[in-house]
């Protein structure tokens, strides 16, 4: 239950992470503003990361080699992507068509490279839900299409 409280938390944020960048397309240069979100997202964990780890009333889980490769290789991809977003916004994309497209593609994506990559299993209800959510990717985009 614990998990899903957070995964509602995280939900509420992104949605508003999502929502803030879609409004600085043509306000904010892309590299600017990757840099004050990207910033802010380091800031602030390390803030609760140094107030965990010297606390004594909660632990940290223990730091391994592979744990940083894939938080430093996640840290590129994620400032790549805030640039990317942030230029896809500026040249005309608008939340509605963007975040559809962008966060339903990488679900799908992610999905893929669990069950090839690292062997998770996908079970027919989860491919159902990765079918409906490319269908939904193919319609977002003809309706796009149909406009320009």
């Amino acid at each position: 239950m614990e998990a899903i409280l957070f995964a509602i938390i995280a939900l509420i944020f992104y949605t508003l992470f999502q929502v803030c960048i879609g409004r600085t397309g043509g306000e904010i240069d892309a590299n600017l503003s990757a840099f004050i979100f990207n910033g802010l997202g380091a800031i602030i964990p390390i803030t609760f990361y140094f107030l965990y780890r010297f606390s004594k009333k909660v632990s940290t889980v223990p730091t391994t080699k592979m744990g940083v490769v894939y938080s430093v290789l996640g840290g590129v991809a994620i400032a790549v992507f805030s640039i990317a977003l942030v230029k896809a916004f500026e040249k005309g994309g608008n939340v509605s068509l963007v975040i559809p497209l962008v966060y339903g593609g990488s679900i799908v994506l992610a999905a893929l490279i669990g069950s090839l990559g690292y062997g998770e299993k996908v079970d027919p209800w989860h491919m159902l839900g990765l079918v409906l959510i490319s269908l939904g990717f193919v319609v977002i985009v003809l309706a796009n299409s149909a406009k320009t």
